[in-house]
């Protein structure tokens, strides 16, 4: 497996676990941590969003999908910023975070056993190992 998807599957990890640790605390502690997650999941997207995605969004395996990925990045987003304006200890916000947690599955389930498999059959090898050191130097030095 590409270094690159084993930085954004690590990614992922993290952020599954952030969103489970807010799930079962409140107060400063779910405070520090959503901010943690929110910083964690843009920094993923953004290396998503300017690396991976532009890489495939005119490829015809892949072009479908990667227009969903930049709908599910735009409403993960906006949960974030709903999350980030209601009180931590709210009963919306366990609601919020549930819907926010449902979608990230979601995603990257989707990325996981689908686009990432996709990915080494539509670019050529020099076009793979590229993408692999861009997205490798940039998670590096984050």
């Amino acid at each position: 497996m590409e270094k690159m998807f084993e930085l954004l599957i690590q990614d992922h990890k993290e952020v599954s676990s952030l969103i489970s640790q807010m799930r079962n605390i409140s107060g400063q502690r779910r405070e520090r941590l959503i901010s943690k997650c929110t910083d964690a999941l843009e920094l993923h997207m953004q290396i998503e969003e300017d690396y991976l995605y532009p890489a495939l969004e005119d490829i015809d395996e892949t072009k479908d999908i990667i227009r969903d990925f930049y709908e599910d990045h735009k409403m993960m987003q906006k949960q974030l910023k709903e999350l980030g304006k209601l009180d931590v200890d709210d009963q919306k916000w366990d609601t919020r975070l549930q819907a926010l947690k449902e979608n990230f599955d979601h995603h990257i389930q989707q990325e996981e056993t689908v686009l990432f498999k996709q990915v080494p059959k539509v670019l050529s090898r020099e076009e793979l190992d590229d993408l692999n050191d861009q997205i490798t130097e940039e998670k590096e030095a984050a």
